[in-house]
């Protein structure tokens, strides 16, 4: 953190009115001061990312960092393996990964412009989501699909490839799919 708040250090990051891991930073700062207890944290670390530091996505400050325009850009473990950057990692109370900590996440909230107004963002845990409507043409092919992905070949394939999935679906809704009353996925 106080590296990350020094003058001479180039910090980049994401708009947080066009990508999510823009808003999510904001939101992080938040978390960051309240888990380390902090007082203007947040503010300091948003001062140390100025606008000029500012992409309109994450493939852009990759590039800034990578090229050594900046020193560090603030974005998902994700990118960083993908790139070969090096990486710390957050703790489970501030990183929105653990669903587990919905309500705290929740604690946080920034407002971004978006187009011609501006909303409010809560923090929430990171997943990733799929659907097959009720209504759907090919629901049999979705339920294909949503098996495959599942599939433990394809959970480790994926992990490989630096996406991270839970150990276990969360289901929400009704009447779900065969492969997760099955267990696929566990």
């Amino acid at each position: 953190m106080d590296v990350l708040g020094r003058p001479d250090v180039q910090v980049g990051r994401t708009d947080p009115g066009i990508a999510p891991v823009g808003y999510r930073t904001l939101i992080m700062f938040q978390l960051a001061q309240r888990f380390y207890r902090r007082a203007g944290l947040a503010q300091a670390l948003l001062a140390n990312a100025p606008e000029r530091n500012v992409r309109p996505d994450a493939a852009q400050t990759a590039a800034l960092l990578a090229a050594g325009e900046l020193d560090y850009i603030y974005d998902y473990q994700s990118v960083a393996e993908s790139n070969g950057f090096h990486f710390i990692a957050l703790p489970r109370e501030i990183d929105l990964g653990d669903p587990a900590l919905a309500t705290e996440y929740a604690m946080a909230h920034v407002r971004v412009r978006r187009a011609d107004s501006v909303v409010t963002i809560a923090g929430q845990p990171i997943a990733y989501g799929l659907s097959i409507p009720e209504a759907a043409r090919h629901a049999a092919a979705g339920e294909r699909l949503m098996g495959h992905l599942l599939s433990p070949a394809t959970v480790r394939t994926l992990r490989t490839e630096h996406v991270d999935m839970l150990d276990h679906p969360i289901v929400a809704g009704s009447n779900p799919p065969a492969e997760l009353r099955n267990g696929a996925g566990g």
